[in-house]
């Protein structure tokens, strides 16, 4: 048998406040929502959320007076006048104080309800950030924002070649600082290839596989400890590049103008191999507009059009040619 659905009770009928935002109520609550857990998020000071608190009650009691029951619901909600003038009310002392009580509990479940959804959304944002890195459509929108993952870790004795630090067994000449590792390999592949029997061809060039073949063997010969370093070193830098990157994924800044024009710029070579791929697996010509407000144009909003076909007339004509 398949099982019955829940009905709710009526507010009326409930022993708990629990859903009372329900209906008209969560309506309106609902356009602040996007705001509030804004102005909580990205460290913003308190008067942020504060300014957001304050429209929310001013909006709220608008449509619903302080004295109405939970269950009470309008059958429209009347346009919001932000500069109206609300006639004061004339209530006894013991009507005063049953007021702040009750708009006391209701701007508290209100600020209960809007932080508990915004808890809910960003609780979803981040694990949509956590996911990116295994996420291909999101490294592909880095890659428009000129994030680029980082290039392999390096081995040791790469890293000994690019490092700063000098490893040259031979020492300084007087009043002079150690050389770099690459000084100190260019040197010794220098005199292996004059040595070389392939030299004789072109003397002056040295392929680059007979330099690492001669990089290798330099670290081969240093002590196991100097190598065991510059392990370290290439395993600790291969971290760090990739926590930048991780950071850069996961960063609210690609949404900001500076990345957003960059994108722009960007987006001619991201798009170009899509666009060429669609075209050689459908035999269509894709053009790609975009539409709005571009920092190279102060803000103002514009179109850019990106096409790299070519038509099949005699004489081949780009799409700008054939429809100026």
């Amino acid at each position: 048998m398949g099982k019955s659905a829940h009905q709710k009770k009526p507010k009326n009928q409930r022993k708990s406040r629990r859903g009372w935002a329900e209906g008209k109520r969560e309506e309106v609550l609902q356009t602040f929502l996007p705001k509030f857990t804004q102005a909580i998020s990205g460290g913003k000071p308190q008067s942020a959320v504060e300014d957001v608190l304050r429209d929310v009650y001013a909006r709220f009691f608008y449509h619903f007076p302080w004295d109405a029951a939970d269950d009470w619901d309008p059958e429209t909600i009347d346009d919001y006048d932000p500069d109206v003038v609300i006639e004061p009310e004339m209530l006894s002392e013991e009507e005063q104080a049953e007021k702040r009580r009750v708009m006391k509990e209701k701007k508290s479940a209100i600020r209960r309800w809007l932080r508990h959804r915004a808890a809910k959304i960003r609780q979803m944002a981040s694990d949509v950030r956590s996911d990116r890195l295994s996420d291909p459509y999101a490294v592909l929108l880095g890659k428009l924002s000129g994030i680029h993952k980082p290039k392999k870790a390096r081995q040791a004795y790469q890293e000994w070649q690019s490092s700063q630090r000098s490893s040259d067994p031979r020492p300084p000449e007087p009043g002079m600082e150690p050389k770099s590792n690459s000084a100190y390999i260019d040197k010794a592949t220098r005199s292996a290839w004059q040595n070389d029997p392939a030299s004789k061809q072109s003397p002056l060039q040295i392929p680059g596989p007979f330099r690492q073949r001669i990089a290798r063997e330099l670290f081969a010969a240093l002590p196991d400890d100097v190598r065991a370093s510059y392990k370290k070193e290439a395993e600790e830098d291969a971290k760090r590049r990739r926590a930048a990157y991780v950071e850069a994924l996961n960063s609210d800044n690609l949404e900001d103008p500076v990345a957003r024009d960059l994108a722009l710029v960007n987006l001619n070579d991201f798009v170009t191999p899509i666009l060429a791929g669609i075209e050689q697996i459908t035999g269509c010509m894709p053009v790609l507009s975009v539409v709005g407000p571009m920092g190279c144009s102060g803000g103002d909003i514009c179109s850019l059009t990106i096409a790299h076909n070519l038509n099949l007339e005699a004489q081949p004509k780009t799409l700008f040619q054939w429809m100026p």
